[in-house]
């Protein structure tokens, strides 16, 4: 179903276009009723593509020797998480102070931001390589389970911050591993539009209705759990069929792009994605709110492509890592 050079990338691609979607969709009171309408259509479909990459870390899980995996995340994700968050930070507290260091730490565990997907997902790694029976086909049923209890009707409990409460993200992750460890199941199908075409009418059925009453969306509480679920598997076969469609190659390649720049894009988004909204929360550009995700990555990959040309120019590719460059 998965192919980790190729199809994982286009999922990617439409996941971090959901992710961004999530962080610059807010359009002032007196917008037009466009406006409106374009945010919560973003809002809604921002909730997909964190559960899109928690199950593609689960998919890539695999930590034979454990020491060897966790040095390699502590190169790859650790490092350049901390310098990125610490950056987004003081841009974001310079301008909206005090700076302090309790402040910094919650910044970067997540715990107010976006980042907290790396602190769940490192936590992640260490429940399931610290105990092996985590990946048994009984547990992980159990694991899928228990975050499906917890996003409909748990999600506060104990008073943990839902986004940092790891019982409602390991289902997903546990998902992961499963189609991993099954692929002869998840990859006897071949993906073609018109098996899948009754799951994109859902979707659309469901965000048409959620637009409608004015809900922005949410991974928690009953049927917005089930849109985000139900959301983020077309995503993954959305992807799939970018992957098998290369004659519309433009898009496929910016997806692709998109995917394989993914870490970078996340971390270093927010930035642009605020300066992006507040530029287009005026005049005639409300109008265009829809297309802020899509301005937001162009904008990033560029900005990525030109720090990998002065990296090589400067040869010091063997530091890409430290902007979450290639990950």
């Amino acid at each position: 179903m998965i192919t980790k050079n190729e199809t994982i990338y286009y999922i990617k691609g439409l996941a971090i276009i959901s992710v961004i979607s999530a962080h610059c969709n807010a359009v002032s009171a007196e917008s037009s009723k466009l406006a409106h309408i374009s945010s919560l259509f973003l809002q809604n479909i921002g909730t997909w593509g964190v559960i899109c990459f928690f199950v593609i870390s689960g998919y890539l899980f695999h930590a034979s020797n454990p020491k060897k995996f966790f040095l390699k995340k502590l190169k790859y994700i650790c490092i350049p998480w901390i310098i990125s968050a610490s950056c987004v930070y003081l841009y974001v507290y310079l301008r909206k102070p005090p700076v302090s260091l309790s402040s910094w730490l919650n910044f970067v565990i997540g715990n107010g931001s976006y980042l907290y997907y790396l602190t769940v997902l490192m936590l992640l790694y260490v429940i399931f390589v610290a105990f092996p029976f985590m990946r048994t086909e009984a547990v992980l049923i159990i694991c899928e389970l228990v975050t499906v209890g917890s996003v409909w009707c748990f999600f506060n409990i104990g008073g943990i911050n839902p986004y940092l409460n790891p019982l409602n993200w390991i289902g997903y992750f546990a998902f992961g591993v499963q189609i991993c460890k099954h692929q002869e199941i998840f990859g006897s199908t071949q993906v073609k539009l018109r098996k899948f075409s009754g799951g994109y009418i859902l979707v659309t059925i469901m965000l048409v209705w959620q637009i409608y009453q004015g809900k922005s969306g949410s991974y928690w509480n009953g049927m917005n759990a089930i849109i985000s679920w139900i959301g983020a598997a077309m995503l993954g076969i959305s992807g799939q069929l970018l992957y098998r469609r290369q004659r519309i190659k433009r898009i496929c390649m910016f997806v692709y792009n998109a995917g394989a720049e993914s870490f970078f894009v996340y971390l270093w988004h927010m930035p642009i994605a605020g300066i992006v909204a507040r530029l287009m929360d005026r005049d005639f550009l409300r109008e265009f709110t829809i297309l802020r995700p899509l301005i937001v990555l162009i904008i990033v990959l560029n900005i990525v492509y030109l720090l990998e040309k002065i990296i090589t120019k400067i040869k010091l590719q063997n530091k890409n890592f430290l902007f979450g460059i290639g990950h």
